[in-house]
């Protein structure tokens, strides 16, 4: 596996652009605008690269499973 490191600070940086605070860091809280915007953003990414994306959506899974959430796009 070669990573480009350039071309992934790059995405990085754009990624870092959705939820970023004007006083310092990033706020992507789950199922807020910016979460949202970040997904949309990473999902567009990897259509482009060729890859099949799926997403469970939140509460739809069996009822003996619980829903987790964090804080990473995964």
């Amino acid at each position: 596996l070669h990573i480009n490191p350039q071309r992934l600070q790059q995405m990085l940086t754009e990624l870092a652009e959705h939820g970023k605070d004007p006083e310092a860091g990033i706020s992507r809280v789950g199922f807020s605008e910016a979460d949202r915007i970040a997904r949309e953003w990473l999902i567009a990414k990897m259509k482009e690269a060729g890859l099949e994306v799926g997403q469970e959506l939140p509460g739809l899974g069996r009822r003996d499973e619980p829903l987790v959430t964090d804080s990473k796009i995964a």
